[in-house]
């Protein structure tokens, strides 16, 4: 009889215990620091609040663990593609102190710029920082019958609506040139898509498409060429300088030099 007034009692204990339920939150955050091979895998935030390390689950038959998307949500990602300065929207909820993701989508990835032309202006605020403009050696091939959109909409081919556009506005045009060798093998983009109203101080390319921002003079902008082709060219680059900004000199094998030390008028490669 003891014993099985001793069971009843925890049975009654068990089912009335009152259940917590764990609250999910979302927020936006900056990655500093990934941390895939470690024994609890996830990765430091910027701002550390409501936490500074987030914690990413792993999947099992139970589990599905921390699903990780693209901008677009389109793909799914592993903990090894996200890297330090992404932006993301992280949702997930407290564990103990642990706090678990279990959703983490990708809002901006880091720009990795490969750029290279002759410095024009050096602006200097104080010894480590600054901008430098850089003036590119490059333009960008265009195929005469790419198709030319404005905020989607196709407005012709080749490099007349262009030169219309930027003659009959003042606000910033910034072209993503696409499709290189559509029509055929030739090196030259095959579409042009042109957004207005904001401007891009610095070339980017993702994925095959480039883009940048296009001088206000149509001389300067657009160069013809007698062949089935035309060509654009982007304006000088703002290359902000700060403390982390670091220079070599290839004619002093690679050796480090200041921002001070960096001249006018010298092919530079950022």
């Amino acid at each position: 009889m003891k014993r099985f007034i001793t069971f009843f009692a925890a049975l009654v204990c068990c089912i009335t215990q009152p259940i917590i339920a764990q609250e999910t939150t979302s927020f936006e955050a900056t990655i500093t620091d990934v941390r895939p091979h470690d024994q609890v895998r996830g990765f430091f935030i910027e701002p550390a609040d409501p936490v500074a390390f987030v914690e990413i689950a792993a999947t099992t038959l139970e589990n599905p663990g921390t699903r990780i998307f693209d901008t677009d949500r389109s793909q799914r990602l592993s903990i090894n593609e996200l890297e330090s300065g992404t932006r993301v929207l992280i949702t997930g909820a407290f564990d103990g102190p642990s706090f678990i993701a279990t959703e983490v989508v990708v809002l901006q990835r880091v720009q990795h710029i490969w750029l290279d032309g002759i410095v024009t202006e050096i602006v200097r605020d104080g010894p480590n920082s600054g901008q430098i403009i850089l003036d590119s050696f490059y333009v960008e091939r265009v195929d005469n019958r790419a198709p030319i959109y404005v905020d989607g909409l196709e407005i012709g081919a080749g490099p007349h609506p262009i030169a219309d556009l930027l003659s009959r506005t003042t606000e910033p045009v910034v072209v993503s040139v696409s499709e290189r060798d559509i029509f055929e093998h030739n090196g030259l983009f095959g579409r042009v898509d042109i957004t207005t109203n904001t401007s891009q101080p610095v070339r980017s390319e993702n994925e095959n498409i480039i883009s940048f921002q296009l001088p206000a003079n149509v001389d300067d902008a657009i160069y013809i060429y007698p062949e089935r082709e035309f060509a654009l060219r982007q304006i000088p680059s703002i290359i902000p300088v700060t403390s982390e900004t670091f220079f070599s000199d290839e004619t002093q094998d690679q050796a480090e030099i200041s921002f001070d030390a960096v001249p006018n008028w010298r092919a530079m490669t950022l």
